[in-house]
């Protein structure tokens, strides 16, 4: 006899399976779109690499992006949302670790040891040249909607909000309806956005060295 549990995995199934068929290509297409300056971006900070080793960082930032492209293939939304947010951890953590090759090292003997976003920041106020007044100045030319994209995409990562928590429900309310992904891909153009705004009020002194997409 099929147990209740088998019949919901069958349901979540066939309801992933239709959501690729209908949707999967044009939303994995969609985000691919959205996360190029992104990728332009990672192609530009290998070049500027001075940490080898940190460089899977900027790897993983990459396969971060792919995961939200087949997530949202999925329709599986609160996992393409973890990878967005992924994405900006990884970059903030390659900017810093890209300059500290011995940091580096002892992170990955010991997990533990691994610095907080707060810590990230206030390298880059302290460091960076001039990298608040640039940032806030590139802020002022945004497109994307949230004045604080890390806080809202960390409510719904950690569930500080009862709009975002996780909700009872059968296996296929996993996969999200069309509008809800297609939204989910806006905001991978708001985190391509911000750290194209990150990265360029870090490097502006090498502003000659930019690629011509930047």
């Amino acid at each position: 006899m099929t147990s209740p549990l088998a019949k919901e995995v069958q349901s979540l199934k066939e309801g992933v399976e239709k959501h690729l068929s209908l949707h999967g290509a044009g939303l994995a297409q969609s985000v691919a779109d959205r996360a190029h300056l992104l990728l332009v971006w990672l192609q530009y900070a290998r070049s500027k690499s001075k940490c080898k080793e940190a460089e899977r960082l900027l790897d993983a930032v990459q396969g971060a992006i792919i995961e939200v492209s087949g997530a949202l293939a999925m329709g599986l939304v609160r996992s393409a949302i973890f990878s967005l947010r992924t994405q900006l951890e990884l970059f903030f953590a390659w900017i810093y670790f890209n300059d500290h090759g011995i940091e580096w090292a002892r992170v990955c003997g010991d997990v533990s040891q691994f610095p907080m976003r707060a810590f990230f920041w206030k390298y880059f106020s302290d460091y960076g040249n001039k990298f608040p007044a640039r940032l806030k100045l590139l802020e002022k030319s945004k497109t994307r909607k949230s004045d604080d994209l890390y806080g809202v995409l960390s409510i719904h990562v950690h569930s500080t909000s009862m709009l975002v928590a996780p909700s009872v429900g059968p296996l296929s309310d996993l996969v999200y309806s069309e509008p809800l992904c297609s939204e989910c891909v806006k905001l991978q153009t708001e985190v391509a956005e911000y750290l194209s705004d990150v990265m360029m009020a870090w490097f502006s002194n090498d502003w000659h060295d930019l690629p011509n997409e930047i």
